[in-house]
């Protein structure tokens, strides 16, 4: 069968699946009482809304899944990663560095690759963002890493409390070995300054609920 119709064969029957469940959480039942039928109800439409919201990410899943199976994406498409690079991309007398080495459990190193490649474009696209790119290695396909500037502390928390981020981090997660490791650097104009430590004072602050931990390291 051709990988397109697998592809849509999975999504189809992942919304079939949604429909019926909220097919039968909105169906009526019998009360002796109108003001338990309403309460019925009202949870049943919740709970169709819930089903309804999440139908995107069940689609991404899906499509996931059918990449694993059909062997799509051979890895990282090779990124540039120079100074000169850095330079073009803008230069600030208070930017910040950071560094994400992200570590893929055994046989999700592809899926990983393809959820970094998003990470990275989405990144790119954000005014927030001076510079974003990625390797992976070539030595150990497991091994990750994400490179992102900020023109301040401030647009780098800017750009990582966006849901968009978060969301893409969170689905990260379950295909890591072990926590993401950080590197924070201060940047002035080009030169590389002190090492940032990235939780509390003097750190980023405020984001180790998404990208500082991963819970199956906990």
């Amino acid at each position: 069968m051709p990988p397109t119709a697998v592809l849509l064969g999975t999504m189809v029957c992942a919304l079939v699946a949604l429909l019926r469940d909220s097919a039968f959480a909105g169906a009526p039942l019998a009360s002796p009482r109108r003001r338990q039928g309403v309460a019925v109800a009202a949870g049943s439409e919740t709970n169709m809304l819930d089903n309804l919201i999440r139908l995107p990410e069940m689609f991404t899943d899906a499509v996931e899944d059918v990449q694993d199976m059909l062997g799509q994406g051979s890895g990282l498409p090779q990124m540039e990663v120079s100074t000169f690079g850095m330079a073009e991309d803008g230069l600030s007398p208070s930017a910040i560095m950071q560094t994400m080495s992200l570590r893929a459990a055994a046989g999700s190193e592809r899926r990983l690759a393809r959820q970094v490649a998003r990470l990275v474009e989405g990144a790119r696209e954000d005014g927030a963002v001076l510079t974003a790119t990625a390797t992976q290695s070539e030595e150990d396909p497991c091994d990750f890493m994400v490179l992102l500037r900020y023109k301040s502390m401030h647009q780098m928390r800017e750009h990582q409390t966006r849901g968009s981020f978060k969301d893409v981090l969170e689905r990260m997660e379950p295909q890591l070995e072990r926590p993401i490791g950080l590197y924070l650097i201060d940047e002035q104009l080009g030169q590389a300054g002190m090492a940032r430590y990235p939780f509390g004072p003097g750190g980023e602050g405020g984001r180790d609920d998404a990208i500082y931990s991963s819970r199956k390291g906990r």
